[in-house]
C-alpha cells in the first residue's frame, strides 16, 4: 500500500509522453547506473507549509531543505532541464526595484564563477515579486551535521581547506558571502565541499 511519502518506480523516459509536472512526476538518474527512476509525488511534505504541487516561475518545488537569515532553500525540480536543484528565495526586507537588481546581480556574478567549492548556479530571476535563484542540488549534509560524528584532524582539515578554498574563489570574484557558516558548507555524498 503506498503511502503519501514519494514512491519509487523503473521507468523509461524515451516512453514518457506527459509533462512530469503535470503528472505529478519527477524524473532523475541514479548516480552511476544511467537507470531512470520516477518519483511520484502524492503532495508536498507536510511539514513544509507548501501546497499540493506548488510552483514557482518552471520549478516545482518539492521540500523545504533550509531556512536563514538571507533565505529559504527548497528541494525543487526543473522540468525543462529535468533536473533537482535548490532553488533559493531570497528574502529582502526591501523589496525594492534596486534591491532586487543588485541581488540578481550577485546571482549573475556567482554563475559566472566556476570552482569545484561553490556550487554552481543555473538560474535566477523574479517571479510573483520573489526572486529566487536555482543552484545546483548537492545530495548530502551540511558542514553541521558532518561535524556530529568524530573526524580526525586529516579529514577536518581537508574538509575546512575546501571551505576556504570556495570562499577564497568567490572573494577573488569580487563577492561577499554574506552568510558563511557551517549550515551553508553542503559535503556531498562522494566527499566534495562546496
Amino acid at each position: 500500500m503506498d503511502s503519501d511519502k514519494d514512491r519509487i518506480s523503473s521507468r523509461d523516459p524515451a516512453s514518457e509522453q506527459s509533462d512530469p509536472a503535470s503528472e505529478q512526476s519527477v524524473h532523475r538518474r541514479s548516480a552511476g547506473s544511467g537507470d531512470a527512476l520516477t518519483k511520484t509525488f502524492a503532495s508536498a511534505p507536510r511539514n513544509t507549509g507548501l501546497r499540493e504541487r506548488a510552483h514557482l516561475d518552471r520549478y516545482l518545488l518539492l521540500e523545504k531543505i533550509g531556512q536563514g537569515g538571507m533565505g529559504v532553500v527548497y528541494n525543487a525540480y526543473d522540468p525543462q532541464l529535468d533536473r533537482r536543484v535548490a532553488l533559493k528565495l531570497v528574502l529582502s526586507a526591501n523589496p525594492d526595484h534596486a534591491s532586487t537588481q543588485r541581488l540578481l546581480r550577485e546571482a549573475q556574478a556567482l554563475a559566472r564563477l566556476s570552482h569545484p567549492n561553490v556550487v554552481s548556479v543555473h538560474d535566477a530571476g523574479v517571479a510573483d515579486e520573489q526572486v529566487f535563484v536555482a543552484m545546483e542540488f548537492i545530495e548530502g549534509q551540511t558542514l553541521t551535521q558532518w561535524r556530529e560524528e568524530e573526524r580526525t584532524l586529516e579529514e577536518r582539515l581537508a574538509v575546512l581547506t575546501s571551505a576556504g578554498r570556495g570562499l577564497a574563489a568567490a572573494h577573488a570574484a569580487g563577492l561577499l558571502h554574506r552568510d558563511f557558516k557551517p549550515d551553508n558548507v553542503m559535503i556531498g555524498d562522494y566527499g566534495r565541499v562546496c
